[in-house]
């Protein structure tokens, strides 16, 4: 049997020729928000300035010492790459911590709740997002029932962080730069 009439061997994709012109733009020019979720947001790419079916793009910033509220997104996918500082997400019901640093990339389901966490007193956390959420923003949902959770789980990840408890990947002199030639 040919592979154009089993449906279980997938159609081999064919050009599409698009009408829609790309889209570019800077992040560094444009104005940020507060989300719901008290997180710093620069959406970048999304509904309101370009054709986009289902993804969104933009900077999320987190100021030293800062956290979020515990937040799940109920009908979108989200991938959240570090660029700079030291962070965590708290994920799942259990505010599970995972650990970022530049270079550090992680997905989070679809109603999964979360937050996250500037592990530094003083530097930033700058990070870039895609979000099947094509508003870059409109599917957050605020999870109070896991605030004190969410505290608990800050207290102990800064003082960790503090002593050098953490992992050691994340200890200042073991951040990776990026250099131009490199």
């Amino acid at each position: 049997m040919s592979a154009d009439l089993d449906p279980a061997v997938p159609a081999i994709p064919q050009p599409r020729r698009a009408r829609e012109k790309p889209f570019h733009t800077n992040v560094y020019e444009l104005p940020s928000v507060r989300g719901k979720q008290q997180q710093v947001l620069t959406p970048a790419v999304h509904a309101g300035v370009a054709p986009v079916r289902r993804l969104a793009v933009g900077a999320v910033e987190m100021p030293g010492g800062h956290s979020t509220y515990a937040h799940e997104h109920p009908e979108s996918e989200i991938v959240v790459i570090v660029v700079e500082g030291i962070a965590a997400s708290l994920c799942g019901e259990d505010m599970t911590p995972v650990l970022h640093r530049p270079g550090s990339v992680i997905w989070i389901p679809p109603g999964v709740a979360h937050a996250a966490v500037n592990l530094h007193p003083r530097a930033r956390v700058l990070g870039f997002e895609a979000r099947t959420d094509r508003t870059f923003g409109e599917d957050t949902v605020l999870r109070p029932d896991l605030d004190a959770l969410v505290d608990e789980r800050v207290h102990r990840l800064r003082r960790d962080y503090a002593r050098g408890r953490l992992d050691a990947r994340l200890r200042p002199a073991a951040v990776p730069v990026l250099r131009e030639g490199a």
